[in-house]
């Protein structure tokens, strides 16, 4: 404004790609008379000290997870190897793509997707009775019957039909949808894949800055006031540069 600064993270990481790109808006947000941060790695102090959790042990940064992703081809050379992913997280997706010593092959939705978006051609396949995307190569198409009976050639997205993989085959789901313990599907939808004889892998990487970077988030900034929003602790996201407001729904701040 012509007198005001005011910064809104939206979701915020340093652990991504592009950890240059989130300090240079840091820089620019410096000195902000309000910093409206999301503060969603604060929101769970009860797993704070959890050694053995999964976000304690999984991949630190998103480099590190495709390098896993990588790892685990190459330690099982002859087994049948399927994914997911969260369809927005599309760089990770074509990291995956880029870094996997195994070919590709995505469900058409999502190859359809990257068609729309960056007018590249993937491998695909469709299951019986999908409509067909017109924009799709033919020739990359790869029959749903040869990627269920594959255990080396492919590596491949999983969006249903989990018990009609091979038993002894890896499943790695990283951050696709259920996301985890807090939706009521995930728990069953893991334990399914036991009952099958499937192992279930988690690489998780998460798209919000954890507790340590928040606070070199705001100490980058070093806002006059600072508003921590999107986490069910506010109240522990502190500013000890200036003040601090935990904003209740339907206030007006003024500056």
């Amino acid at each position: 404004t012509p007198d005001k600064k005011i910064s809104y993270t939206g979701d915020i990481r340093l652990h991504g790609y592009h950890p240059d790109w989130v300090h240079e808006y840091l820089t620019a947000s410096k000195g902000c008379d309000l910093f409206i941060s999301e503060a969603t790695g604060v929101s769970w102090p009860e797993e704070k000290n959890d050694k053995d959790s999964e976000e304690f042990t999984g991949p630190k940064n998103e480099k590190e997870l495709t390098e896993d992703i990588v790892n685990l081809q190459k330690e099982n050379p002859n087994r049948q190897i399927t994914f997911n992913t969260y369809p927005t997280n599309v760089e990770r997706l074509l990291r995956i793509i880029a870094d996997s010593p195994r070919k590709v092959v995505l469900y058409a939705e999502r190859a359809h997707l990257l068609k729309e978006s960056f007018k590249k051609d993937y491998p695909y396949y469709y299951l019986p009775g999908d409509k067909k995307f017109t924009d799709l190569k033919p020739e990359l198409e790869v029959s749903y019957s040869d990627l269920l009976d594959d255990d080396h050639k492919y590596l491949w997205q999983a969006v249903s039909d989990f018990d009609r993989l091979q038993k002894g085959g890896l499943y790695i789901h990283s951050n696709a949808e259920p996301l985890g313990d807090f939706d009521p599907a995930y728990k069953p939808f893991v334990e399914q894949f036991a009952k099958d004889g499937i192992e279930y892998k988690a690489l998780r990487c998460s798209g919000h800055a954890d507790e340590k970077e928040l606070k070199e988030i705001i100490s980058e900034v070093q806002p006059a006031i600072l508003i921590p929003v999107h986490t069910l602790h506010p109240e522990l996201e502190e500013n000890p540069y200036g003040k601090r407001i935990l904003p209740k729904r339907g206030q007006t701040i003024t500056l």
